[in-house]
């Protein structure tokens, strides 16, 4: 399925082939800010593991799913989160560019990051405990679902539309869309949860959300979806990732911590809910370490143990011990651009077909991964 969120319509001189240039915003900005972007995660990374290091807010080697043998800095999501509200307030100053996002919605967007920082940063210091965090998540989730989306309908690939604002509840100005709402808000949750949980060898969310981000920026760059604004948005988060992933490639010298495993993946589905038929996108990026997690969220909780526990059974820490580290995150990688990129590409039906694909590859990595660790 794809998602539209009633963006603004592309004037009548925009509407070309799919992956021609409209051009009243060069693509050529997108790369200056990205560098631009890049440049400061960089600085302000390096400057982020001074600080940690003084303050002692580190992860500890204490062996099972931490696999480092000495302590590394965490807060690393600050400097992804400064940069790129830092650059994104940048731009907006000095281009004329048309916005198609609603203030209400850029601004529950800044107060659900915001949760989501003062959560990190006193879970990075204080270790908070699984309900805590899980909460902090929901509640910035929420902001950003009932406050931040105008998610109307769905279209099937099919053929038709599924209209969404049927049943609502009206407060004033305000309207809850209770099923479009429950899609966004599970949306977001699984987007979150993925790349928390996904968070744990050097590069691997980081590169996987960079990714995402230069595909959604391509898409609304260059496609009959034409959206400069959310291409802008894209680029920006891409090059704060980047400079970061300098510091953060294996052997690592800063991790995520929470702030950025929960940020990344709030702000990526975020970008592919408000865009616009973009969340294809994000879902087959992400396909290979969500069917993962999902699965062994089950898992925990058929043993009785909390969904969010940290353990080594994802499908990364097993191929890790088969293919080494950098290969596995090479794979990830690799997986999430050809995914993200098919997907681009595909139409209609073709995205179900490639999310078809997406899932049996990845049952048949788990299980494969599974028999190689049994032997």
């Amino acid at each position: 399925m794809e998602i539209d969120c009633h963006v603004v319509p592309p004037r009548n001189d925009q509407l070309r082939r799919d992956f021609s240039i409209p051009t009243n915003m060069h693509p050529i900005l997108l790369i200056i800010f990205a560098t631009g972007a890049t440049l400061l995660s960089f600085i302000l990374t390096k400057l982020t593991i001074k600080k940690a290091t003084q303050l002692k807010i580190v992860d500890k080697p204490t062996g099972g799913r931490k696999i480092h043998n000495k302590p590394i800095p965490l807060l690393g999501g600050v400097p992804i989160m400064v940069t790129f509200f830092l650059i994104g307030f940048l731009a907006l100053q000095l281009i004329d560019l048309t916005i198609t996002i609603p203030q209400s919605r850029m601004n529950a967007i800044l107060i659900g990051s915001f949760i989501i920082l003062l959560l990190g940063i006193i879970d990075d210091q204080k270790n908070l405990k699984a309900h805590w965090q899980l909460g902090g998540i929901v509640l910035a989730v929420l902001i950003a679902t009932l406050l931040g989306t105008n998610l109307t309908h769905i279209s099937n690939p099919f053929g038709g539309i599924i209209t969404l604002t049927e049943p609502n509840i009206t407060f004033g100005p305000f309207a809850i869309f209770i099923i479009a709402d429950a899609i966004v808000f599970a949306w977001l949750m699984l987007m979150t949860g993925t790349t928390k949980l996904l968070d744990g060898l050097d590069g691997l969310v980081t590169g996987i959300v960079t990714i995402g981000a230069i595909l959604i920026a391509g898409f609304s760059m260059f496609s009959r979806y034409y959206q400069p604004d959310i291409a802008l948005a894209a680029a920006i988060l891409a090059g704060s990732c980047l400079g970061f992933l300098v510091l953060n490639h294996h052997p690592a010298k800063i991790f995520l911590g929470s702030v950025g495993s929960i940020w990344l993946g709030y702000i990526l589905g975020v970008l592919a809910v408000i865009s616009g038929g973009k969340i294809a996108i994000a879902l087959l990026v992400l396909g290979v370490p969500l069917i993962d997690m999902l699965i062994v969220v089950l898992r925990r909780m058929k043993k009785g143990k909390s969904p969010l526990a940290g353990d080594a059974t994802h499908l990364h820490f097993r191929l890790m011990k088969t293919i080494g580290h950098k290969k596995t995150v090479y794979l990830y990688w690799a997986l999430a651009a050809g995914f993200g990129g098919l997907t681009v590409i595909a139409q209609g039906s073709g995205k179900m077909i490639a999310f078809g694909v997406l899932v049996a590859f990845s049952l048949a990595i788990i299980v494969l991964s599974t028999s190689v660790k049994k032997t």
